[in-house]
């Protein structure tokens, strides 16, 4: 396994040509948010139980760039639609999820994804209540959102 400055060093030189310009202060943040990230997932349980975690984070990673790509593309077909369609509503999304990571990460996960805004999550943290711009079956939304974010947010924090 790879030692944790040299990883970190790398996280910084991805996070620079991710911005674009490879400069001291672009290589700081990188390092700064490395650090980050190496806080979030040190090595408390055993090395295997880390390196499914970190598997699983990268899992939520990419199904969520999926999701955002899935969603912005359905976005700009429904705005330059001549006469969209759409049905708005709020649902409210049991949250199976316990640890405030994780209910933070899928209400941001969920505010990230055009058409959905998380509104507020009830004070009993069972619900999270989210505005969906076209909301055809409300089921059909809850079981979206769950199957894509909070079961690989659950394996991720939980």
């Amino acid at each position: 396994m790879l030692n944790r400055a040299v990883f970190n060093l790398i996280v910084a030189l991805v996070w620079a040509l991710l911005k674009g310009d490879v400069n001291l202060v672009n290589l700081v943040w990188g390092y700064v948010l490395g650090a980050i990230a190496l806080l979030m997932f040190r090595p408390i349980k055993p090395v295997d139980t880390l390196t499914r975690k970190a598997g699983a984070f990268l899992v939520l990673l990419a199904v969520f760039l999926w999701e955002l790509l899935k969603a912005d593309w359905w976005v700009l077909k429904t705005v330059l639609s001549p006469n969209p369609k759409t049905r708005s509503g709020i649902i409210a999304l049991p949250l199976e999820l316990k640890s405030d990571w994780g209910i933070t990460l899928l209400g941001n996960m969920i505010t990230l994804t055009p058409g959905t805004i998380t509104m507020e999550v009830a004070p009993d943290r069972k619900f999270i209540y989210v505005h969906v711009i076209d909301i055809e079956n409300a089921e059909d939304v809850k079981r979206d959102i769950k199957k894509a974010f909070e079961t690989r947010i659950r394996e991720v924090f939980e």
